[in-house]
């Protein structure tokens, strides 16, 4: 499932308004042993990015224009040097022309298969960019290999029973070929939180989140839902729709679009670690990044039995409120308290019966924002 811009690519030399990025190059940059970078050998200072720089630079170009350059991008953008030099064509320096693709309209970067740069990292860029681009502590984004991650801290474990949550990022259709044929169904793949996403790091998907397979006229032919380990797959051998294909990422409001044609259906295939075969990694939802983050969920660290009572302890940082819920022998979770923030414990009059298994979740609410759910404990008085 190759595609060129299942990714944010900041492209400031793209002249089509849509589609992948350009092979225009850049001017080649004479370099000195004083300054490790920048134009003709003038001595351009630190080639450090401020933070909040490097943090929109890493979300919005980085996927593309790595180094070694993925997705056809032409050229890194990874430091302070990088944006500092002379644009080819418009007599501005690469920073500014790249402000102008930002804002732009008719031809905008990212492109519009891609979610648009947010009103907050487009305003982090133009200062920066209006007050000279000047260095920051942060450093310049390393070029890859990139640092493989693993947001949820849980992976799959190889030696478990073969499930459809089995082998998240690997190439399902390669293996399945010759170990599952009944179940080498023709689309499969994972989808991330992040485009450097470690093999079998089980993904949950945002709420909602779909993954839409379209024909070459743009309509949705199927929709497929992902597993909670980020996993999603057809349910035939054959494709069942018609061939060639695109598709499109679904989630928090937001679309990530796949440009050109396939004809191959095992996403993981190109969609790996570092990308293969121009893809720049993983396939990741989109999301907005001005939007808050949710807090991090509580964790349920003791249930305690107390005479006809149970005693809930938890651990929480950052919380307005706690949420704790509670279900009955295996039935619905229900909101059975709402604690201040800083509240750490709490007493359940309400599991009384030693005939029943009561189980328990916490929520943290931060800033009006809800976390998913923490761990669950479970146990009698």
């Amino acid at each position: 499932m190759r595609t060129r811009n299942l990714a944010f690519c900041l492209l400031p030399f793209l002249s089509a308004p849509f589609g992948g990025c350009t092979l225009e190059p850049l001017p080649a940059v004479v370099q000195d042993e004083s300054d490790g970078g920048g134009g003709a050998g003038a001595d351009l200072g630190p080639n450090e990015l401020p933070c909040d720089v490097r943090e929109v630079v890493e979300v919005l170009c980085s996927s593309c224009h790595a180094s070694p350059v993925a997705a056809g991008a032409p050229s890194p953008l990874l430091s302070r040097h990088d944006f500092l030099a002379p644009h080819p064509s418009s007599g501005k320096t690469v920073g500014e022309r790249s402000l102008e693709r930002m804002k732009s309209a008719a031809a905008p970067m990212p492109p519009p298969s891609e979610p648009p740069a947010s009103a907050g990292q487009v305003a982090i860029f133009e200062q920066w960019v209006a007050a000279g681009m000047p260095p920051g502590t942060c450093g310049a984004i390393p070029a890859k290999p990139a640092e493989t991650t693993c947001a949820s801290g849980e992976t799959w474990d190889p030696s478990a029973t073969p499930t459809a949550q089995m082998n998240p990022g690997l190439a399902c259709r390669a293996c399945h070929k010759t170990q599952a044929s009944d179940f080498n169904y023709f689309f499969m793949g994972t989808v991330f939180p992040a485009f450097h996403e470690q093999d079998l790091c089980m993904s949950p998907p945002p709420a909602g989140a779909k993954v839409e397979i379209l024909d070459a006229t743009g309509q949705v032919t199927m929709t497929l839902t992902p597993n909670a380990a980020g996993n999603f797959m057809s349910s035939a051998v054959a494709a069942g729709v018609p061939v060639p294909y695109t598709a499109r990422l679904v989630a928090n409001g937001r679309a990530r679009s796949m440009n050109g044609l396939q004809t191959d259906g095992d996403c993981n295939k190109c969609h790996t670690e570092q990308g293969a075969e121009g893809a720049p990694g993983r396939l990741v939802w989109p999301r907005d990044y001005d939007a808050k983050p949710p807090p991090t969920p509580p964790v349920l660290v003791d249930l305690i039995p107390m005479g006809d009572a149970l005693h809930v302890v938890w651990t929480s940082s950052g919380c307005d409120k706690i949420l704790l819920l509670r279900n009955e022998d295996g039935g619905a979770f229900s909101l059975a308290y709402t604690l201040a923030g800083s509240t750490t414990e709490q007493h359940d009059d309400g599991a009384y019966s030693a005939a029943t298994v009561y189980c328990y979740r916490a929520q943290c609410r931060a800033g009006g924002v809800t976390s998913a759910d923490s761990n669950e404990l479970c146990g009698s008085p």
